[in-house]
């Protein structure tokens, strides 16, 4: 899945003044070290680059095309947890909030979005 695939280290300090407004992502996939800092990014008030827009379109797209309608989630541990995130319509920093909350998706900490993530607001 695409991102618990490690690829290179990846922190919040590369994300600086210098880059703030035009950020761009490393090569290879997306870690989660990188989802991090993309998070953080957005906290400060930047923005990814175009380039890193696209990126993150078709990795996701990719990832998602191998997917089927429906997924089943095994729950197959007591320490396994569920967050259900439900229209988010486009508020980004209501998902950070959540994130921050719950904790960064894992193998043991897995969500569920219920529609509308995309539909208003100015990150939509």
């Amino acid at each position: 899945s695409l991102c618990f695939i490690y690829i290179q280290p990846f922190t919040s300090r590369e994300v600086n003044v210098a880059n703030l407004y035009d950020f761009d992502l490393p090569s290879g996939l997306i870690c989660v070290g990188t989802a991090a800092c993309i998070m953080d990014l957005y906290r400060k008030g930047g923005r990814l680059s175009m380039g890193a827009v696209h990126k993150l379109l078709r990795l996701g797209h990719a990832s998602l095309k191998q997917l089927p309608n429906i997924t089943y989630m095994n729950l197959d541990t007591p320490e396994t947890k569920v967050t259900v995130v439900g229209d988010l319509h486009g508020q980004l920093f209501d998902l950070l909030h959540i994130i921050d909350s719950s904790g960064m998706p894992s193998p043991t900490n897995k969500y569920i979005f219920n529609g509308d993530f995309i539909d208003r607001g100015q990150y939509g």
